[in-house]
């Protein structure tokens, strides 16, 4: 595949991030919040799409061989921690790749029937990571091992049995009750924080795993927060992402949100990423509705979330249509005039500060969309 094409890795890696965090840290930023650096299944014939973005686990304890090495990414932290800033590491403990799937009608009480490997995966027929490598439905053993929760996609997101259980855009669902599971996931983590110095992670699709994991993953005695502390890092951030982006002037968003925080005895998240604002931004800022979407949305964080200043407010990120691709310039320059001064700490997506309309163009000449280099 072409380097411009969109749904395939680019060729960007870490060695590319160290070249330009004079560049980023110019912009004012404090901190880098990178992609799953991990190994991951590269590709398919089951589906149209890649894991160029990281989403796709193969092992949790290596780094992807697109990205780098060990050392490289070792090299970015010592660079980082030089300047004064901060590593934030993105992290997937809900699923790893597209491995397997459900073709034909699913069966919740017989989940061999329809069961089927994916076809032309590479690097890797299946993970490479123990326990998680055993993911074969008709393996008698692998069964017993109850790694995966053995469930088809997705189809309807109001169902909480769907939302905690089965496959999100394909991706195998972890079974994160699973003792081993859950010691595997801390414990290739914590690798992170011990040998490579990550500042803090950011939670991928936390609202897809149950609020007892939560709590174990962070808050047990040798869970990541613990972890964390024994490398000198007493604080150390998790911002879940809990997708979720309500109606005007209605806080069920932000409640749900909440709730992944935990309660004073169980605490689950210590941070999280500000969705309900950004819907308000995107609303006023693009689409001229009333300021009052954004003091409502204001005073919801600062009174619902446990910590309205661990509040992670943004603009864009990768998952949205960029703010330009709707609106215009001096819309944008308030918008991130805003998450500069309110409660939380402002984030700022890769190619807005040179005004990108399409949300996941490269920055580097040959990347996507991008002829010439964007820095």
């Amino acid at each position: 595949m072409a380097r411009s094409d969109h749904l395939f890795f680019n060729g960007d890696n870490l060695q590319g991030i160290i070249d330009k965090t004079n560049y980023i840290q110019n912009l004012g930023a404090t901190a880098v919040w990178i992609t799953p650096p991990v190994a991951n299944l590269w590709f398919s014939d089951g589906s149209s799409l890649t894991s160029y973005h990281g989403y796709w686990t193969r092992h949790f304890k290596k780094v992807d061989e697109h990205l780098g090495s060990l050392e490289t990414y070792k090299a970015l932290s010592s660079n980082l921690h030089n300047k004064g800033m901060y590593l934030v590491q993105d992290i997937v403990v809900n699923h790893v790749g597209r491995y397997y799937q459900y073709k034909g009608n699913y069966d919740p009480e017989n989940t061999a029937h329809n069961f089927e490997y994916l076809e032309g995966n590479l690097p890797s027929k299946n993970p490479t990571q123990y326990p998680f490598n055993l993911n074969d439905r008709n393996n008698a053993e692998h069964v017993k091992a109850d790694i995966y929760h053995w469930t088809p996609e997705i189809k309807d997101y109001n169902d909480p049995i769907q939302e905690a259980l089965y496959q999100l855009a394909g991706l195998n669902d972890l079974n994160t009750s699973n003792h081993l599971v859950r010691e595997t996931l801390k414990e290739s983590y914590g690798y992170w924080i011990k040998e490579v110095g990550v500042d803090a992670f950011r939670l991928d699709t936390a609202k897809f795993v149950e609020h007892d994991y939560l709590n174990d993953f962070i808050h047990s005695d040798n869970g990541i927060l613990a972890t964390a502390a024994k490398t000198g890092r007493h604080s150390f951030p998790i911002f879940g992402e809990i997708f979720e982006i309500p109606a005007a002037m209605d806080n069920s968003a932000e409640l749900k949100i909440a709730s992944f925080q935990g309660t004073d005895s169980k605490p689950e998240l210590n941070a999280v990423i500000g969705f309900p604002l950004y819907e308000a931004i995107s609303r006023v800022f693009s689409q001229g509705r009333p300021t009052s979407y954004l003091s409502y949305r204001l005073t919801n964080q600062m009174n619902i979330y446990k910590n309205p200043y661990m509040v992670a407010n943004f603009v864009d990120n990768h998952d949205v249509q960029r703010f330009l691709a709707k609106s215009n310039l001096a819309s944008l320059k308030q918008a991130y005039a805003l998450i500069m001064t309110v409660p939380g700490i402002p984030v700022i997506y890769q190619g807005d500060e040179q005004v990108f309309e399409q949300t996941r163009r490269s920055m580097f000449k040959g990347g996507y969309l991008s002829d010439e280099d964007q820095f």
